[in-house]
């Protein structure tokens, strides 16, 4: 059954993405601890501390009753706006080629997010969530939509897309799943859409124009997604980069 979405308002787009998640998302793996120090619960950890050494999860399981075609779909925590609003980031394919032993534990471990700002995917260096599983031999498609908080027909098109993306039948959506890794940001000015502005930030900024040299304290979302993409650029990383010391 695929949710219905009324775009336009911040509240609108989180409760869609909280309607999604009941009924799409697959129940992340458990949280097993920090490693290499011992199992630390996951209640024990400071809300968006990131830890000093990766977090480990258990492996990402095909659920039972489910097929390699079937709906793979998960909500993370990209980054906190500056008003303190999320900006999420949702992975939507199907569950074949999923990484799993022998190329699952970057994911598992999350010691692919050592490099990135501390304040990027919070809950999964936090054990609050995991961050999504990779996916062998299918590229990954980046979609974002409101940098522009007054250009509300990009989130009616983004609307369109998730309903096809999350057709159960579609012949469509199936090969589009089964080719495809899709990360979906559905809101990447959020404080702007939640104060009424058409074009600007917080600071009165068109963020389009920083997509060069954006910075975490002052664009965060942009820096957030534009670490995002360059990470999914090479996840899995392949035996050239892991060898050469680049990843």
């Amino acid at each position: 059954m695929l949710v219905v979405w009324l775009p336009g308002r911040y509240d609108e787009c989180q409760r869609y993405l909280i309607d999604l998640d009941a009924s799409f998302a697959a129940a992340p793996p458990p949280f097993l601890g920090a490693s290499p120090d011992g199992v630390l619960a996951a209640s024990a950890l400071e809300p968006d501390t990131p830890p000093s050494h990766p977090r480990r999860w258990a492996r990402w399981e095909r659920p039972p009753g489910k097929t390699d075609g079937d709906v793979f779909l998960h909500r993370e925590l990209l980054v906190r706006s500056l008003d303190g609003r999320r900006v999420d980031l949702v992975t939507i394919s199907d569950w074949g080629g999923m990484l799993r032993d022998g190329g699952g534990g970057l994911c598992e471990s999350h010691e692919h997010l050592a490099g990135l700002d501390p304040a990027v995917f919070p809950e999964a260096r936090s054990g609050v969530r995991p961050h999504a599983p990779a996916f062998r031999d299918k590229p990954t498609v980046f979609l974002t939509a409101r940098v522009h908080p007054g250009e509300t027909p990009a989130s009616f098109s983004l609307l369109g897309s998730l309903g096809l993306l999350l057709h159960p039948t579609d012949a469509r959506a199936v090969a589009l799943r089964r080719h495809f890794v899709f990360k979906v940001v559905p809101m990447l000015n959020p404080d702007g859409v939640a104060r009424g502005h058409y074009r600007q930030d917080n600071f009165g900024r068109n963020l389009n124009r920083y997509y060069c040299a954006p910075t975490a304290a002052e664009q965060p979302t942009i820096y957030a997604a534009k670490q995002a993409i360059r990470m999914h650029a090479f996840m899995p990383p392949n035996d050239h980069l892991l060898a050469s010391g680049l990843w």
